[in-house]
């Protein structure tokens, strides 16, 4: 996703030196290939992300959704959007997570997606902070009973305020001066789901895992493009280096 060009980066005429295709960006004299380049909404980047990875957490499949980049790139920005946006259940603002957490209690868009009579769902979420070997609980303070098999604070989420709430009980948590941690936030689906043709009723768990990647210089970027391209290729050995 491209950020929106500074004051002072469009003072040094840094749009001369970016050139694009349909599928790769030049920025002076190196190209960087990509599959999709977002430029305008919110809204956009979820439509065109979220539903089929909400669709096979349903179907008892885990993912994870991953945003990496350098300081004020936007990463936080597109997950969670600006702080303020929280508290407006409306906003058009709201990143990612906020419209996921919204668009899962909504009952006609989830029947829709997954073409079903109707479909319930039961969400637990973990929120935890990474910084080097030091992981903070974002929800700790919350003194809710940690569930079976969860090393942290694993809460219970009950419909769409609690579950706007409890996000932003965790977001607010969280370290703002640091900017080398890595935020995780962690929602466990558990759905029971009627079919519309034959009333069969099947129940799954998946989980989808959102991170918000600490601060990562061209380097670190480029070891973890391909460690994710040795995952997508089913690579037996996955080189770290």
């Amino acid at each position: 996703r491209f950020k929106t060009i500074s004051r002072k980066e469009n003072d040094i005429c840094i749009n001369s030196l970016i050139t694009s295709t349909q599928n790769s960006i030049s920025i002076d004299t190196q190209s960087f290939p990509f599959t999709k380049v977002f430029k305008s909404s919110q809204a956009e980047i979820f439509d065109a992300l979220l539903p089929s990875i909400i669709k096979d957490c349903i179907n008892g499949y885990n993912s994870s959704l991953i945003t990496f980049g350098s300081a004020e790139s936007g990463k936080s920005f597109t997950l969670m959007g600006p702080a303020y946006s929280l508290y407006d259940n409306e906003s058009e603002y709201h990143g990612i997570i906020p419209r996921f957490i919204k668009y899962i209690y909504d009952d006609s868009k989830m029947t829709a997606l997954i073409n079903a009579a109707a479909v319930h769902i039961g969400v637990n979420f973990e929120a935890i902070e990474v910084d080097s070997n030091k992981v903070n609980d974002l929800l700790k303070e919350l003194n809710v009973f940690n569930k079976k098999n969860s090393l942290y604070t694993k809460v219970e989420l009950s419909n769409y305020q609690n579950a706007k709430n409890t996000l932003l009980q965790g977001f607010k948590n969280r370290n703002v001066s640091n900017k080398d941690a890595t935020l995780i936030y962690a929602f466990t689906i558990d759905s029971v789901v009627t079919s519309k043709l034959t009333d069969k009723i099947n129940s799954h768990q998946g989980k989808i895992m959102f991170v918000d990647l600490a601060n990562s210089n061209s380097k670190s970027v480029g070891v973890l493009t391909n460690v994710m391209n040795m995952l997508i290729k089913k690579y037996k050995y996955i080189d770290f280096a």
